[in-house]
């Protein structure tokens, strides 16, 4: 997991002058095999960065509340197999099964908050409903005095108090 000092040392190998051909031998296998690290070490630091950007993506998508899409994100790192087994990508490879199942609740939450509000919403109008139908109720039962029914007819119909002009009951 210290992706730094492999490259350094990798490299350090590469490029070490031999003095003594009695040692040649010996150079050519650390040569090789310095080679052989620093290119599995550049392909960790390759699946290191991915899966940082990944989860990087899948938490914005979760804060934006695409549970799908990020859950895809998350779910497609932790089922590939041909990761290099170290702690630093062991490390980001649990974070992103932690995540898988925190999109899942986060979902399942939010479906839930939504159908509950859902249901608020349908109560609320119904209530709205049958306040309006009792109000309608009451006002079809209550009985208008003649000065009532006359101050309804002349607000209906917008006529003024003038003395040449009669609304009467």
């Amino acid at each position: 997991g210290e992706f730094e000092a492999s490259v350094f040392s990798s490299k350090k190998i590469d490029g070490y002058k031999i003095e003594e051909k009695s040692n040649e031998e010996i150079y050519v296998l650390a040569k090789s095999e310095a080679k052989r690290i620093l290119t599995e070490t550049n392909k960790a630091i390759s699946q290191k960065l991915d899966l940082e950007e990944k989860i990087v993506k899948g938490k914005a998508l979760l804060e934006q509340q695409k549970f799908d899409e990020a859950y895809e994100i998350f779910n497609s790192l932790v089922s590939k197999e041909d990761y290099f087994d170290n702690k630093v990508i062991n490390s980001l490879l649990a974070e992103a099964e932690n995540l898988v199942k925190e999109t899942t609740e986060k979902k399942e939450a939010h479906i839930l908050a939504e159908q509950k509000k859902a249901e608020e919403e349908k109560q609320r109008k119904l209530a709205a409903e049958q306040a309006k139908k009792a109000e309608q109720q009451k006002s079809q039962n209550a009985k208008l005095t003649k000065e009532q029914a006359v101050q309804l007819v002349r607000k209906q119909y917008d006529i003024p108090n003038k003395p040449n002009l009669f609304v009467e009951y």
